[in-house]
């Protein structure tokens, strides 16, 4: 079963098509802030008007060139969508929906959480609650969780919340 409910989150052509609806007289802008053949970053600014000196919204994206299919072929295209999107997003309210993140992004945690392999089953719930309920201290909570990493069950939410708890409750 999927993590995330996908229908909670815009697209980012529907913040696209919001604004113009909005704002036809706005303006959107980007531009590339890093480039190398395997990263891209990209702001974006949102201006109300096309006139505006200052944008009301800024934000970035990055994208790395081996993180999807469709980045191997227009990563830096990919970028720009995704950091106006984002940028769209700041402004809040209906630009926002019921969730910040662009449906998009939360597609592309859901493909890193996918491409993070197992090395060995899950560990039973209670005996690992057991032994993190054990840990007296931040130095053996992080062993711990380097073993949880190496096992290639960082990802999975309970065992993240596990240690996260136990986290803040540690001194």
């Amino acid at each position: 079963m999927p993590r995330f409910d996908m229908s909670q989150y815009s697209t980012v052509a529907e913040r696209i098509d919001l604004f113009w609806t909005k704002f036809g007289e706005g303006r959107l802008h980007t531009e590339m802030v890093h480039f190398s053949p395997e990263q891209v970053v990209i702001r974006a600014e949102v201006y109300l008007d096309r006139d505006d000196l200052r944008p009301v919204t800024v934000d970035y994206a990055e994208e790395r060139l081996d993180s999807s299919p469709v980045n191997r072929v227009s990563m830096v295209e990919n970028c720009a969508t995704s950091a106006i999107g984002r940028a769209l997003a700041d402004l809040g309210g209906e630009f926002t929906g019921t969730k910040r993140p662009s449906r998009e992004e939360m597609q592309k945690v859901e493909r890193a959480e996918k491409a993070v392999k197992p090395t060995k089953p899950e560990p039973e719930r209670e005996a690992l609650e057991n032994r993190v309920a054990s840990v007296k201290n931040r130095a053996e909570l992080g062993n711990l969780w380097e073993e949880i990493v190496a096992d290639g069950h960082s990802q999975i939410g309970w065992i993240r919340d596990l240690f996260q708890d136990k986290g803040g409750s540690l001194k």
